[in-house]
């Protein structure tokens, strides 16, 4: 979840770790609510409640006057019961419970969504649910490393880490559930790396580094760095001369090409919403127009009037009966031998797809 009591909260550590000047940016330009925001806060808000032992229904209202939806339990029951599988007599969970990591900076600290504690195994399970779509990365995730130290302070030894990412909404190849394993040792050393950049973050000198995160920063239609990288992305897409390439030039440009559109993107997004807010309040902005959006028409009527409705005109309006998808009935209790002589998953098509460093260290870790 986002935590807004620390500067250099936990969840946005990823950020100000690449980012110096991001932390000043934001608090000039902070994060508004969106529609997007105030799910998720829903989500984990359900989860929480479901591993404190309370339910909610489909259709209820969360606190925040967001309404709960089938697809909001489904990843709570996910996620919890994940946590739960790995719980022993004895163990200690920690439920949106705040923590503060001065070893890492005075102003550092948030509040992670699950923390298990195993103190006879010397164990630590930090977990962190994911609402949205896009793939989040649990290898070397700063803000569950940040959590990590944050529990465990400086003074803890020989204990064993597992860092978990749970997003039921992300389709890739490693599933919804993800996890990485570490130890204290390990761990010490990316704190002191957290360290040092919480120190550049809050200097009054920070600076502004564009980076793969600059589309989550709110002050990015404000920063003069990524501005500046979007308009020499711009410059160098009208130079380009066709050429032929040698293997490691075409395969070095691409990549390039691919990380400055992640930075065009995040410049054009913040800008877009930018205009946006002005023109609502009234300004005029050249070149651009508000013009409303053609929502799809809908029924205003109850479901057995529209089909009463139809029958009259010799039509029938109710949708076809469609069964529940495969992963569903596995959770209701049909056998996996069963549902294999029943469904199947398609081969994936092969496509391009960049090697990263992360993927580089992964190979070489124990973790991977």
């Amino acid at each position: 979840m986002i935590d807004f009591h620390y500067p250099l909260a936990a969840s946005s550590a990823s950020m100000w770790s690449l980012c110096a000047g991001s932390v000043r940016m934001q608090q000039a330009y902070p994060q508004q609510k969106s529609p997007k925001s105030k799910e998720g806060v829903c989500a984990h808000w359900v989860l929480s409640e479901l591993l404190s032992g309370r339910t909610h229904a489909a259709g209820t209202f969360a606190p925040n006057g967001v309404e709960i939806t089938e697809e909001m339990i489904d990843g709570a029951e996910l996620c919890a019961d994940h946590v739960n599988a790995l719980r022993t007599a004895g163990d200690v969970i920690h439920i949106e419970e705040r923590l503060h990591a001065p070893h890492i900076h005075e102003h550092n600290g948030g509040t992670p969504d699950v923390i298990l504690w195993q103190a006879a195994q010397r164990t630590l399970h930090v977990f962190d649910y994911k609402f949205g779509h896009r793939y989040v990365e649990v290898f070397e995730n700063k803000q569950l490393i940040n959590y990590a130290s944050a529990f465990l302070m400086e003074d803890a030894e020989d204990v064993t880490i597992f860092l978990h990412i749970v997003q039921p909404r992300s389709f890739c190849a490693d599933g919804p559930i993800r996890r990485w394993k570490t130890d204290s040792s390990e761990l010490d050393v990316y704190a002191e790396a957290l360290a040092t950049a919480a120190a550049a973050a809050m200097a009054p000198e920070a600076v502004c580094t564009p980076n793969p995160e600059c589309g989550d920063c709110s002050a990015r239609h404000a920063c003069v760095a990524l501005q500046q990288t979007a308009l020499t992305v711009v410059d160098l897409a009208y130079d380009a001369v066709p050429f032929d390439l040698s293997d490691p030039m075409a395969g070095h440009e691409l990549r390039y090409l691919m990380q400055a559109a992640e930075r065009l993107d995040a410049r054009i997004s913040g800008l877009t919403a930018d205009i946006e807010s002005r023109m609502r309040g009234g300004r005029v902005i050249p070149f651009w127009t508000m013009t409303p959006s053609a929502p799809r028409e809908q029924w205003t009527k109850p479901v057995e009037e529209v089909l009463a409705m139809g029958e009259l005109f010799g039509q029938h309006l109710q949708k076809p009966a469609a069964p529940i998808t495969p992963a569903q009935a596995r959770k209701a209790g049909v056998p996996d031998e069963i549902l294999a002589a029943y469904s199947a998953r398609p081969a994936g098509t092969m496509k391009l797809a960049p090697v990263s460093g992360i993927q580089a260290r992964k190979t070489f870790t124990q973790g991977a």
